[in-house]
């Protein structure tokens, strides 16, 4: 039974699927029956190497100024800055006058009467234009 779950382990190892947990198993385990792997254990033994404690934390902050965005105040300014002139935009636009002048008005009824023959009633409301016509 351990031969055949250390020929599985021998499998899962040559395709890449085993744990670190299997992996400490079999190195221990193994015999040099199978040459490579028996010396590819002994290597492993020999020139194993423990990290520091604190090595994760070392190498955050060695990558963490690199990664730091430098221009993050500026990039918030100018959106600050570009919401402020949509904004102010919007509100001149929605505020201007669009109503048309007296002027406009009536050459906008004397355009729509030229369209007509004389035996419709034209009616001026604001700026909307009624006509009334007759059918025979």
């Amino acid at each position: 039974m351990k031969e055949e779950n250390i020929k599985n382990l021998v499998e899962k190892y040559k395709l890449g699927n085993t744990t670190l947990e299997e992996e400490a198993y079999l190195f221990d385990s193994v015999k040099n029956t199978e040459e490579g792997l028996g010396n590819w254990a002994n290597f492993v033994k020999t020139n194993k190497k423990v990290a520091p404690n604190n090595f994760n934390d070392k190498l955050w902050n060695s990558f963490e100024p690199k990664i730091a965005n430098k221009y993050s105040f500026r990039y918030k300014f100018f959106g600050a800055v570009a919401s402020v002139a949509v904004l102010i935009t919007l509100a001149f636009y929605s505020f201007s006058n669009n109503k048309q002048s007296i002027e406009e008005k009536e050459l906008l009824l004397n355009e729509a009467r030229s369209m007509f023959t004389d035996n419709e009633t034209i009616i001026f409301e604001d700026e909307l234009i009624i006509v009334y016509t007759k059918q025979e």
